[in-house]
């Protein structure tokens, strides 16, 4: 969805349309929310979602703010002429952001013909919502319906059936991470002697993997070393089968296998990466995370994990040579 809202050929496409539908030549706004169910209420709340898609769009016209919170703007605009007549320093705030008046503001700004505006939303992550994935679906469904044409929304989630159904007749892609395989010659030998079966291999993958492209890509990487070793078919549908389907589980089986000759050095980095997050096991956790210690204030940078693990790391030689890029997947040994 970043890559989507990023790329510049979304604003040219976007563009031709406000230009060229009903009523032609309308300004552009384009918003974006990305659900997070490991971040705060807000981050994973309609009505968070609601304040920042409303604040971005608002934040573009602010025009529209009379228009969109009429009671609001007649009270805050009320309160600052009688702070000029009093000659106050302090404007008090109003608490009146629930989800009813936000769903009555988004509803507003979708109707509205004063301002005309095109208006794209891009909601990423909808398996992340927290609350009634339902009243999601009926707030977009009214929102289109109210916009008459000037609004579109693009969403992603993992293909759960509610949001198939909701939205399955609208344009939409599946991704998958699977053209690193397509691409691999053993790979386009097994599909040239057995395209069936090749073709419900990658069927399968894409079934199992449910939208989460880390478990994907662990997935081909195990499958093109099974064709670099010549597994037949039966191999690779048995690796497939072997692989966990969560997450967690197969995060468990990737370390335990680790080869022997990389434990200690993965000790170490996992050790290292832990104690700069403020956690130790043998202290207490919330004793830790209450305190203002560095670790809290200074997260652990790729750098600093790169030189807390190279042994024998010579400082002064390595500022004199000349900068070359830090690999990822590299031992800190192997950079140059």
């Amino acid at each position: 969805m970043k890559h989507l809202f990023d790329d510049e050929r979304t604003k040219k496409y976007l563009l031709h349309w406000a230009r060229n539908n009903p009523p032609v030549d309308s300004p552009l706004h384009l918003a974006t929310f990305f659900f997070w169910n490991s971040g705060t209420a807000e981050q994973k709340s309609q009505a968070g979602m609601l304040r920042a898609l409303l604040h971005q769009i608002l934040d573009q016209s602010p025009g529209l703010v009379p228009i969109v919170f009429p009671d609001i703007w007649a009270a805050v605009y009320s309160r600052f002429l009688d702070r000029e007549r009093r000659k106050t320093k302090s404007l008090p705030m109003l608490n009146t952001w629930k989800l009813q008046n936000l769903k009555l503001a988004l509803k507003t700004l979708a109707k509205q013909t004063q301002m005309p505006l095109k208006l794209l939303f891009l909601i990423d992550g909808l398996d992340e919502f927290d609350e009634d994935p339902e009243d999601l679906i009926g707030m977009v469904r009214e929102t289109i319906a109210c916009g008459k044409g000037r609004i579109r929304f693009c969403l992603s989630s993992r293909p759960w059936v509610i949001f198939e159904d909701s939205f399955g007749q609208f344009a939409n892609l599946k991704m998958s991470n699977l053209g690193k395989m397509r691409a691999n010659t053993a790979f386009q030998r097994l599909a040239e002697a057995e395209p069936e079966t090749t073709d419900q291999l990658v069927q399968e993958i894409v079934h199992k993997a449910e939208g989460v492209f880390l478990w994907v890509r662990i997935v081909v990487k195990s499958l093109l070393s099974g064709m670099r070793n010549l597994d037949d078919m039966s191999d690779l549908w048995r690796r497939l089968e072997l692989l966990p389907k969560e997450l967690e589980p197969l995060y468990e089986h990737l370390v335990v296998n680790i080869e022997p000759v990389y434990l200690e050095w993965v000790s170490k980095v996992f050790r290292i990466v832990q104690t700069s997050r403020g956690f130790d096991y043998t202290t207490n956790y919330l004793e830790i995370h209450q305190s203002r210690s560095p670790a809290r204030r200074n997260p652990l940078t790729l750098i600093a994990l790169h030189l807390a693990i190279a042994e024998n790391f010579d400082l002064k030689a390595a500022r004199a040579a000349k900068p070359g890029p830090l690999r990822l997947d590299a031992k800190p040994w192997q950079h140059n």
